[in-house]
């Protein structure tokens, strides 16, 4: 039953609604919307998104429908936007809706400073606080960091480090075999890897800050055996720029190349055989090792985050494993099957595990080819041959408890958030 003037509506999405880019999930697009009054977050499709876009109290519902029908050859009738609005409406995300505001009152206990969230017995976290007040005071004086001239200058210099590291080691390899025989220097380059992941983690959150975005808790995880510092970043999926979202994922590597660099000059100007040289090489050695591992393009790793948001791609390994499990069932059914997926989406999801192994196989096995050919002069090849394989076990564990991590965080997210 139609309904005299209802299609001269003119209604609008509150003030606080962002909406983020049109991302591709799978064949179609697809994008986060969030009420920053609530600090809820919803996905929609990318027809409903075209709405949304437009709900901004100027334009009339007739109008916006005829601008829909152009674009998806598809009509808006009364019952179809009496359902969008009402589905709106529900999420409170109308002017004029139910209010609704973000609580004022104290955290939650699970989200206070100390708190543990455990998921099983072997996962969980420990709160340690939101770094948002710290961030933004330190946001003002590292500002500079964000210009691109910086950028480009100190990515200039890491590159030159790298070759000078490469370049020299066999000598380094010579320093760290101080570390063995003291371990004291060897939990002294442990505990410089700490310090260096944890500001890893404070990069992501002062980047995501420094783009609008907001980084809200801080702490201690644990997904045995691993255990490594989070930092919980909100905002980024709402970036319109893939740079923004490819810079705000490459933050902790560029914070733990920074944190590398004086380490070159104190080893090259230390004297030779010195605790402070051994120390110095042991940390270039591993600090360069790791770094070049978080940049894999390796699900959850920082390099996959990047290629991500590059491509503009919303759980590209995930989305890449559903567009395998269609292709096995179109073959599986012949003729009748069918894969709607762009040309490009095919390649891309079909080409992403490859490029994953290969990346990652190439990794270990230049690994294994240093050690060998620089490292077993030095310790011999029993003790090269152990190390490898604490090294490479060590590298495999990482990469499955934080890819089992990310994947237990997402669920937490997906659960918090709403497809509509």
């Amino acid at each position: 039953m139609k309904i005299p003037g209802f299609l001269d509506q003119r209604p609008a999405v509150k003030p606080d609604v962002v909406l983020g880019p049109a991302l591709w999930r799978g064949p179609a697009l697809s994008s986060v919307v969030m009420d920053r009054s609530t600090g809820r977050q919803y996905e929609l499709n990318h027809a409903l998104r075209y709405v949304v876009e437009r709900l901004d109290g100027t334009r009339t519902l007739a109008e916006i429908g005829e601008d829909y029908e152009r674009v998806f050859t598809r009509q808006l009738d009364e019952n179809s936007w009496s359902r969008i609005l009402a589905l709106l409406g529900a999420r409170r995300l109308l002017v004029g809706g139910p209010a609704e505001t973000r609580t004022t009152a104290p955290p939650a206990p699970s989200s206070a400073p100390g708190a543990v969230r455990r998921a099983t017995w072997w996962s969980g976290h420990l709160v340690l606080g939101n770094p948002s007040l710290p961030l933004e005071r330190w946001h003002g004086r590292v500002g500079a960091l964000f210009s691109p001239y910086v950028f480009g200058s100190a990515m200039a210099l890491f590159g030159a480090a790298e070759v000078v590291v490469v370049r020299h080691l066999g000598e380094i390899f010579i320093d760290c075999s101080a570390l063995l025989r003291r371990p004291v220097l060897l939990l002294a380059v442990v505990l410089l890897l700490a310090v260096s992941t944890g500001l890893h983690e404070l990069a992501h959150g002062l980047t995501a800050r420094h783009f609008d975005g907001d980084a809200t808790e801080i702490g201690i995880a644990w997904f045995l055996p691993a255990v490594f510092p989070y930092c919980k970043v909100e905002g980024v999926s709402l970036f319109a720029s893939r740079w923004r979202r490819a810079a705000t994922a490459f933050a902790g590597a560029f914070a733990n190349l920074l944190v590398l660099l004086p380490f070159l000059p104190l080893w090259w100007w230390s004297g030779s055989a010195t605790s402070l040289r051994a120390v110095a090489g042991g940390f270039l050695l591993a600090g360069s090792v790791t770094t070049a591992a978080n940049l894999l393009p390796i699900a959850r790793m920082d390099g996959y985050q990047v290629l991500g948001a590059l491509l503009n791609i919303s759980n590209l390994s995930d989305e890449s494993r559903r567009y395998r499990r269609l292709l096995v069932r179109k073959v599986r059914r012949g003729p009748d099957g069918t894969l709607d997926y762009p040309r490009w989406a095919r390649w891309v999801y079909g080409a992403y595990p490859f490029l994953a192994v290969s990346s990652g196989g190439a990794f270990l096995l230049a690994l294994v080819y240093v050690c060998f050919r620089v490292g077993a002069p030095v310790f011999g090849n029993l003790a090269v041959t152990v190390l490898v394989s604490l090294v490479s076990a060590a590298v495999l564990a990482a990469l499955v408890t934080r890819n089992a991590y990310a994947r237990t965080a997402a669920d937490a997210a997906a659960k918090a958030s709403t497809t509509v």
